[in-house]
């Protein structure tokens, strides 16, 4: 009975009752028209998930390493950290590197670095990140009110805030909600554009530009989208003044990252892009087929399908193409998807999909206000609510919410900066284990190495996690290796670190607790137990392991 008012189900109870509570307050406001108050209740839904999340959730399947932010927040904390001390934007200090792809994020983090410590800095991200979705989900509802009237706003406000992957992004401390935030304002801003030309709107829709190709290496597709958008509506001057920015905007950013880091492209680029197409499209559609199903974008990507349907038999029945009808957001839409798939998905899932929610959700609305019955418009948004709260329950491990989380990767990057003052480091995980023991680090997979980035491979597994190379990573000398273990018989790495490469060199150290609860010793040193003992130990969940080079 304690462990039920403690743990998983008392969680999941607390956000049940918070969505009833709200949601009641939510059709209460609707009768009685007073929208304002409909607003307020998706914000504290919205904001409640976030909590909940940051404190009791997880951010990848792999949860023991996930439960305090996401382990690629956690290098762009180090590009920040190092650039808040004076080192410049890098990774290793010394060594120009750009592993990272969420630029402007990472200032402004920088900034939080010197306001909050590097403890305190996750926290900060997330009080960020809120900041921003709040921001979001104000315009997105004031959008929304008008084009199809305050009623319609506050039920898209209120599936707005029932996106269960958005809580999750914004607690993550990743950029996810600053990029969610500015390809809204794009979106609004080229509409208005489209249909009002004043100078203001034109500005502000020039500012997204600039901040969109900040904001993130692919930043560029949007602003291209939109250029391409005001072609078709024939926005001659706005056309000018938005590929103006974008051109000048790409010319400065990329002379000065070719300056400071040699490439014209990041190095994430080289990292991700790689292996045959059709692996990469075969990933792909494999991770979207169960974002679809379990994360509650179905009744918005098929309310695409029937926009784009609608658009292809209007140009049947007048003999030519229909483009100019067609909206932003459908156009915004499939070119994301287009580009997700070539880059074969990604490892954080639907990261990168977020704004499909309010893209979709403004979409189908437009579909069925005022042209559905009552009764069967209120069955598809139960639905729809339905299909979003769907990882509430045993799909998604992101949500198996616990009071006392336990991160392995937090744990061994404390340990090692204490007991390893001063050493290189080669690891695969890049994120914690790097940032909280401030040691020198050899990437093992490439996103902050220039050689096994920058390695050709001829497959593709996992976005972000093909390229390695042990011979290249022996070669350096680390100090330390910390990888996981693939064999518990013979302790052979991932990642290609068979004991035969390494074995003459190295010996085992330590191994790590990588289960979701913490034991006692987390970690255990290993480097005098017989064989059997250590292979007991990984067994029993101690799946993550230090080599030291021997003296």
């Amino acid at each position: 009975m304690a462990h039920f008012f403690t743990g998983y189900f008392f969680i999941k109870m607390i956000v049940a009752l918070v969505i009833f509570f709200f949601t009641g307050i939510l059709f209460f406001s609707l009768r009685r028209k007073r929208y304002t108050l409909a607003l307020l209740a998706s914000l504290l839904i919205l904001i409640t998930g976030v909590i909940i999340h940051i404190f009791f959730g997880y951010f990848h399947a792999d949860s023991a390493g996930h439960a305090w932010g996401n382990e690629d927040a956690f290098i762009g904390y180090r590009y920040s950290q190092n650039l808040a001390m004076g080192n410049g934007f890098v990774f290793n200090p010394g060594e120009r590197v750009e592993g990272y792809t969420n630029f402007l994020y990472l200032l402004c983090m920088a900034a939080g670095y010197l306001i909050a410590g590097m403890n305190n800095l996750y926290i900060f991200s997330c009080l960020f990140n809120v900041a921003c979705i709040i921001i979001a989900l104000i315009i997105f509802y004031i959008y929304v009110a008008s084009r199809l009237g305050k009623a319609m706003a506050a039920i898209a406000a209120f599936l707005f805030s029932l996106s269960t992957s958005i809580w999750i992004f914004v607690a993550s401390g990743l950029e996810t909600p600053l990029v969610l935030l500015i390809q809204l304002a794009m979106w609004i801003a080229v509409e208005r554009t489209v249909e009002k030309q004043q100078p203001r709107d034109i500005f502000l829709l020039c500012l997204t530009f600039i901040l969109s190709i900040l904001v993130r290496a692919d930043g560029f597709i949007m602003p291209a989208v939109a250029l391409f958008y005001l072609l078709l509506k024939g926005q001659k001057q706005s056309l000018l003044y938005g590929s103006i920015t974008v051109a000048a905007t790409l010319f400065l950013y990329l002379t000065w990252r070719y300056s400071y880091y040699g490439y014209l492209l990041p190095n994430t680029y080289y990292v991700k892009i790689c292996g045959p197409l059709a692996q990469r499209l075969t990933s792909a559609s494999w991770q979207f087929t169960r974002i679809i199903f379990n994360n509650g974008l179905l009744a918005y990507i098929l309310a695409f399908a029937v926009a784009i349907i609608e658009i292809v038999v209007n140009s049947f029945k007048r003999k030519r193409l229909g483009l100019r009808n067609v909206s932003f957001e459908v156009l915004f839409a499939v070119a994301l998807l287009v580009y997700w798939f070539y880059v074969g998905g990604d490892h954080y899932r639907e990261r990168f999909l977020l704004v499909l929610f309010p893209l979709g959700i403004f979409t189908l609305l437009r579909f069925i206000a005022g042209s559905a019955p009552q009764k069967i418009f209120l069955f598809l948004i139960i639905l729809i609510v339905a299909l979003q709260l769907k990882p509430l329950t045993i799909f998604d491990s992101r949500f198996d919410y616990s009071v006392s989380k336990y991160d392995c990767r937090i744990t061994l990057g404390r340990f090692l900066g204490q007991r390893h003052k001063g050493e290189l480091l080669a690891v695969s995980a890049v994120g914690k284990i790097p940032y909280f023991s401030e040691l020198k680090i050899v990437d093992m997979l490439g996103t902050n190495d220039l050689y096994i980035g920058h390695k050709k491979v001829d497959f593709f597994g996992e976005p972000a996690h093909n390229k390695f190379d042990a011979d290249y990573v022996l070669a350096r000398k680390p100090d330390l290796i910390a990888d996981w273990v693939e064999d518990a018989e013979n302790l052979d790495l991932i990642n290609g670190m068979k004991r035969e490469k390494y074995t003459a060199n190295y010996r085992p150290l330590y191994l790590l607790n990588t289960g979701k609860n913490s034991f006692c010793p987390n970690i255990v040193e290993i480097n005098n137990l017989p064989k059997k003992d250590i292979i007991n130990l990984v067994n029993r969940g101690y799946r993550y392991i230090v080599l030291e080079k021997k003296k």
